[in-house]
């Protein structure tokens, strides 16, 4: 599961416009219903290499290399292909080299020093990529949705001399046939708040991914089609919401061409991960004396977040018995020196008193101790040995439980990896709980990051048998960037 994988349409257009009359700009009003938009935009058309200009021409005996510039706008574009062209010398921008051709990806890109030959003359053939997460929004917006205009401009230079180029500009609006067709339907749904439930799936015009729709009941999907093994499409759907184990569904068969398809998410019940709050001091002191509002903010994070998640907690006094606190503070090894001040098979945060703290908090574990944990946020751990193991330290707030609770399921390793996620993508703010050290206020996870807690192997949601009964995965932090990976989303995909 994950986003935008580009589909493929030919968009040749032969420069035959009369003297003077360049650069040539062409118009196309396209409606986007499926069969109409494929017969328009895939029909074989070219883009001879060449200049408009005197003793400049296409297969002119004294052709001298030429410079392309392609530009490329409009939200539903995700990049351009140009094939049949001779090698260029240079690319620049967005443009790369590929197998046969070239492909320009984002907003603009430069072919330099192009080879001309006499006689033939290169015809370049065009091939855009669209974004198949917005025809999905297109398609089911309706007949509301607004037209969408896309412009593809191509420049050819001689130095720094423009001498020939075209711009050709498609509208492309909904047709107005009702969006009813195929829809999923929500069974056990607890609560009142709507459900995010993301589509995979196949789509005449290509595939639909990790398309939201945010939905109380039933979600109309438009048309999805037959999947079968030879499509490269994913097929799944995700349905997140707050009183709900988040639940994955493969409708392969379900799917067929046409519509009146039905798919129905019999939702189980949210999933509860037990934990034991550990106040390691005397009985009757101060230490964890924020435990339970920092359990209870926890849970509300989970909850709004629509992770399916929640916890059931008990309490329990430790002491420094046989160097339980030397144990914890040095290499997570409580367990082993002091079984009885732990619970397997559950998650177990310790509340350390100040003087442990002070130890933590200085970086001291940091310098000495950083292979053995996952990452150390300045007032928590998440101990690498064993992930069931979560400390806190005095100076900690509100938010540092539910930030050690995203590395116990799974977000964990160091920030050019997948945990923290100050400065991984542009998308990520100190408003989510895995920025380290952010602020008591950190209230948001991703969808990216929820289905990781859910369907990571090394998740403790699932090590410890909370979740079972379903395919777990390998979702690194880059998957759905570079490269992809259809069966996970981005860590930084939002919830719209």
């Amino acid at each position: 599961m994950r986003r935008g994988s580009a589909l493929l349409l030919g968009l040749g257009l032969l420069l035959a416009a009369p003297a003077g009359a360049w650069p040539v700009h062409v118009v196309k009003h396209l409606c986007l219903r499926d069969a109409l938009f494929m017969t328009e935009l895939v029909k074989s058309r070219s883009v001879p290499l060449g200049c408009r200009v005197i003793d400049c021409c296409p297969g002119c005996p004294a052709g001298a290399p030429l410079d392309w510039r392609v530009r490329l706008e409009g939200r539903l574009v995700e990049g351009l292909s140009i094939r049949g062209l001779p090698a260029a010398a240079k690319h620049g921008g967005g443009a790369t080299p590929i197998p046969d051709g070239v492909v320009v990806r984002g907003r603009e890109g430069w072919l330099r020093q192009i080879p001309q030959s006499p006689g033939a003359v290169p015809l370049a053939r065009l091939q855009l990529r669209l974004d198949p997460k917005v025809l999905a929004e297109i398609d089911a917006a309706g007949p509301a949705a607004p037209t969408e205009k896309v412009s593809i401009f191509v420049e050819q230079w001689l130095g720094n001399v423009l001498v020939n180029g075209i711009d050709f500009e498609f509208r492309l609006s909904k047709c107005s046939t009702p969006n009813t067709c195929d829809r999923i339907e929500q069974l056990n749904k607890q609560g009142g708040e709507p459900s995010a439930i993301a589509l995979d799936g196949s789509r005449l015009l290509g595939c639909s991914e990790d398309v939201i729709y945010d939905v109380d009941g039933v979600a109309e999907v438009g048309d999805v089609r037959q999947w079968s093994t030879a499509s490269s499409c994913n097929s799944e759907i995700g349905v997140y919401n707050e009183s709900n184990a988040m639940e994955l569904i493969h409708p392969e068969t379900s799917w067929r061409n046409g519509c009146g398809d039905v798919v129905q998410a019999d939702l189980d019940p949210i999933l509860v991960a037990p934990v034991t709050i550990w106040k390691m001091g005397a009985v009757g002191s101060q230490v964890g004396e924020n435990a339970d509002e920092d359990l209870a903010y926890a849970m509300e994070v989970f909850r709004t977040n629509r992770s399916g998640i929640s916890f059931d907690p008990k309490y329990a006094w430790g002491s420094d018995a046989g160097g339980a606190l030397t144990a914890l503070a040095t290499a997570c090894q409580l367990p082993f020196v002091q079984p009885s001040f732990y619970d397997s098979d559950r998650l177990n945060v310790y509340y350390l008193p100040s003087v442990v703290s002070v130890f933590l908090g200085d970086g001291f574990l940091r310098r000495t101790f950083g292979s053995l944990f996952e990452e150390l946020e300045p007032t928590g751990i998440s101990c690498g040995a064993d992930r069931n193991i979560i400390i806190i330290g005095t100076d900690s707030n509100q938010a540092t439980l539910a930030h050690e609770f995203g590395h116990a399921f799974s977000l964990h390793g160091g920030r050019d990896e997948w945990a923290h996620v100050n400065d991984l993508y542009p998308t990520f703010t100190d408003e989510n709980v895995m920025w380290a050290g952010g602020p008591a206020s950190r209230d948001v996870f991703t969808l990216g990051q929820s289905f990781r807690f859910n369907v990571n192997g090394i998740s403790m949601l699932n090590e410890n048998g909370v979740r079972t009964g379903q395919i777990e995965r390998d979702c690194k932090p880059k998957d759905g960037t570079n490269p992809p990976n259809r069966k996970c989303p981005a860590l930084d995909m939002d919830w719209r």
